[in-house]
């Protein structure tokens, strides 16, 4: 599959229009349970879930609205600690949510934001890590 028109929404603006790339991960904990009775191999059990979304954008400074990378991103990233999160949407494609375009949803705070990155001469990009907080529900309809 190719994707060529991601869908991101962060906190109720669709900044999709603006993404250069982006990537969703999630991981769990390994928690290693090895006692001397496992016989010389490592045993594991799975731990507590995380979820990051990592994204690069082309930037813009508009004040508002739909693609304000920076009025929107930048705006959660300079709150102050103890803030609250803000919700969340990302699939592959832009269209309709189904089986071969699930949806992801939940909340979120940005946790790292580069608001100039670029070189002399070249566009202006933008990136930022957003870190889920709480649990991640999918959807495929």
């Amino acid at each position: 599959m190719v994707i060529n028109d991601p869908y991101f929404l962060f906190n109720g603006v669709d900044l999709s229009d603006m993404i250069k790339s982006v990537s969703f991960g999630r991981e769990k904990d390994e928690l290693d349970d090895t006692t001397g009775g496992d016989g010389g191999d490592r045993t594991f059990q799975v731990g507590l879930r995380n979820a990051s979304i990592e994204i690069k954008f082309r930037q813009n400074y508009t004040a508002s609205g739909a693609d304000s990378v920076d009025a929107t991103i930048g705006a959660d990233y300079d709150k102050a600690p103890g803030a609250a999160s803000v919700p969340f949407e990302i699939r592959r494609s832009q269209s309709a949510v189904a089986v071969t375009n699930p949806k992801w949803t939940g909340n979120c705070h940005a946790t790292s934001y580069t608001g100039l990155d670029g070189e002399v001469g070249g566009l202006q990009d933008a990136s930022a890590t957003v870190r889920v907080t709480g649990a991640v529900t999918r959807a495929t309809a």
